[in-house]
């Protein structure tokens, strides 16, 4: 944690809640809810990302059209179209801060889209899971091809969305883990930074075109 955020977040009064779970004193964190109920949003992801740092570490799993392993440690935030925004990211943080010691607090963004599921990891989520699908809805199929631009070559599709989905984690300050068939997972890497500013890849678009 930074010490502008440690400061921002001793001003509004979070920190003795960040004390409270530390020490497991979970009488004294619910007498701070109401306290964090008021809190600002963006204060309140600070808090349960620091508690998520603290816990489990910036490792991401992500679930991509694999199915999800049981746990009881996790706790599963399925939201629905209309769950989406500030509500919902609240939510997550909540889950984070009260949820159990480093639980597995997984977000699916089948209702609420990939991009915005993908923000949910700067608010305590620490595994992201759904099906991978084309614009149009149609779902992402092992022999798909994909194009990540008008000129460029043809891809396999999952591939191209999985470097997607790394890409953006990877900026976030966190490592993407995918998990395969046989409760394995592996991790996606690439060279984000190319020696050549003029061939740096462009911006991850998540919901990129069919060809």
């Amino acid at each position: 944690m930074t010490p502008l955020v440690s400061r921002a977040l001793a001003e509004a009064g979070l920190l003795e809640a960040l004390e409270a779970r530390a020490a497991g004193d979970a009488q004294r964190l619910d007498a701070l809810r109401p306290r964090l109920e008021a809190a600002d949003w963006l204060l309140l992801g600070a808090l349960a990302d620091e508690v998520r740092a603290r816990e489990v570490s910036r490792d991401v799993r992500v679930f991509a059209n694999v199915a999800l392993d049981p746990s009881p440690h996790a706790i599963d935030l399925t939201g629905e179209p209309t769950d989406g925004g500030i509500p919902f990211l609240r939510r997550v943080a909540f889950a984070r801060i009260y949820g159990p010691a480093s639980a597995r607090v997984r977000v699916g963004w089948d209702g609420l889209g990939m991009e915005f599921a993908q923000l949910t990891v700067a608010f305590g989520a620490s595994e992201l899971f759904g099906a991978v699908r084309f614009k149009d809805g149609e779902l992402v199929t092992v022999d798909a091809l994909l194009g990540h631009g008008k000129r460029s070559k043809l891809e396999p599709a999952q591939q191209v969305k999985r470097r997607e989905i790394a890409r953006f984690l990877t900026r976030a300050g966190r490592r993407a883990l995918f998990a395969a068939e046989g409760g394995t997972f592996d991790e996606y890497t690439e060279e984000l930074a190319p020696a050549d500013p003029a061939a740096e890849p462009p911006a991850p678009r998540l919901e990129a075109s069919r060809p």
